[in-house]
């Protein structure tokens, strides 16, 4: 078995092992015993859906699995979620948090799909789902009015957007191929895996390097890295950006890259102008840029008084899902249908990645002012150009929009062929 490296234990490691360090640069900690907190949270999320464009083929039939209007039927949505942990603070350089989360949900497949297949889902079951939100060793050093150094390692909620709320998030809630966004409602974090590096400086600059571990899409356990940059004027304006070099390290090596024959292409593999063959691969790059303007930073002491600190903002983020774009073609046929030998035109039929226009979502959200009476009260709309299903899970009819892993096939010693992964 390989050695494999994991970001959790070197966390536990990282927060309580470097404690003597910690007792070197602070001997005032010496005596005292860690501060220990108990955290948590518990939130219920109740909704319904009110009209979506996503449809299915029902025994010959195109319906939206999601809403029956014909029949009263409406998708019901359904989450709860209970968290509660430790956050362990040694020092003021040096703490951990250990926070497990636990899920129910149901399917939210339209029931009578389910009851006629019952592969599709099971309306009478409730799922649960046990994960760490929060499991890191954090040190912090300096001070963040003119120079701060933060480090985390583990698995850690990380946000950069602090102004959203459901939306947005682009750098590391979505992919390239491809083009998906994930939005949990109320819920705009990723949860990374692997480290984290925080730079403050004077309060306004705000610099972030991390290097992840993917750890929910497979293909799992490749490498990416990213790099965030944010500036503030405080009480008025808020700017950032970001690229992440998606799966830049690949652990499964070439079961990430399709190989292919001319006779046996698997599905995402194209020609390009020249007749070579190209393959869609996991990974990318994207970038991101993110603004958020708060009026009230220009107003009179006396009117900006009487408005929440949340009121008024306007924000907004926008980004690029994957630099790179493809143009695919086919083999060119004479008007008898034959293929004429070294020529190539443009299919159409398998350009899915050819526009980068279509691959560019953008978020914008305004805080209805409440006057105090409210800490926030958010309304958010989001622009997508991808004209396909923009979900990991539902591809519709495309048939080359994916990277498929290789399958090796082997022998048994019994004769019998077998893939492996």
């Amino acid at each position: 078995m390989k050695n494999r490296f994991s970001p959790i234990l070197l966390s536990c490691c990282f927060a309580f092992l470097g404690s003597p360090f910690a007792q070197d640069v602070e001997q005032d900690t010496i005596a005292k015993a860690p501060k220990i907190e108990v955290i948590g949270k518990v939130a219920i999320v109740e909704g319904q859906f009110v009209n979506s464009s996503y449809t299915h083929l029902d025994n010959g039939q195109t319906n939206k699995p999601y809403i029956r209007n014909n029949m009263g039927y409406r998708s019901w949505l359904n989450n709860e979620y209970a968290q509660i942990g430790l956050k362990i603070t040694q020092n003021s350089h040096f703490s951990a948090i250990v926070s497990p989360q636990i899920k129910l949900w149901d399917d939210t497949w339209d029931w009578l799909t389910m009851s006629q297949n019952g592969s599709s889902g099971n309306p009478f079951i409730q799922h649960m789902t046990v994960s760490f939100a929060d499991a890191e060793g954090i040190a912090c050093f300096g001070n963040k009015e003119t120079f701060a150094l933060n480090a985390a390692v583990g698995v850690m909620p990380f946000k950069y957007d602090q102004d959203a709320k459901n939306l947005g998030e682009y750098l590391f809630r979505t992919g390239e191929h491809p083009a998906y966004i994930q939005t949990s409602f109320d819920y705009p974090y990723a949860t990374m895996t692997g480290f984290h590096l925080n730079a403050e400086i004077l309060s306004n600059l705000s610099l972030n390097v991390l290097f992840t571990q993917e750890t929910q899409i497979i293909p799992i356990n490749d490498w990416s890295l990213s790099f965030l940059a944010g500036y503030k004027v405080p009480n008025f304006l808020d700017i950032g950006a970001g690229i992440m070099f998606d799966r830049l390290v690949k652990i499964a090596g070439k079961l990430d890259e399709p190989d292919f024959k001319d006779n046996n292409a698997p599905s995402d593999t194209f020609y390009n102008s020249t007749g070579d063959r190209q393959t869609l691969k996991w990974g990318g790059t994207k970038i991101m840029g993110r603004i958020s303007l708060d009026p009230k930073g220009i107003f009179p002491p006396g009117v900006s008084g009487i408005f929440g600190k949340e009121d008024g903002k306007i924000y907004a983020e926008a980004a690029i899902l994957g630099l790179n774009s493809f143009t695919a073609y086919t083999k060119a046929k004479d008007s008898l249908g034959q293929i004429i030998p070294g020529q190539y035109v443009v299919d159409s039929n398998m350009n899915f990645y050819s526009d980068i226009k279509q691959r560019i979502p953008i978020m914008a959200g305004f805080n209805i002012p409440t006057f105090k009476l409210l800490d926030y009260l958010s309304v958010e709309v989001e622009w997508f150009g991808w004209p396909y299903s923009p979900s990991l899970y539902n591809y519709q009819n495309l048939v080359y929009t994916v990277p498929e892993p290789i399958i090796p096939v082997v022998s048994s010693p019994s004769g019998v062929t077998q893939k492996v992964l």
